[in-house]
């Protein structure tokens, strides 16, 4: 009887770990998702003032 219990307990901790794993993968992707659109939009904006700099040296 105890032995079942505890099994079904481990059961229920292994799908538990399961869960959390998946959940951290998920925060992990949103994370990184995020920083990478950060990055990207801030790669953009570089280039934007680069290119708006060299037409000003151009035009003057």
């Amino acid at each position: 009887m105890l032995i079942k219990i505890s099994y079904i307990f481990a059961k229920g901790s292994i799908i538990k770990i399961k869960s959390t794993l998946i959940l951290t993968l998920l925060y992990l992707i949103i994370c990184i998702t995020l920083v990478v659109s950060y990055l990207e939009y801030l790669i953009n904006f570089w280039l934007k003032l680069t290119i708006i700099k060299n037409l000003y040296n151009i035009f003057s």
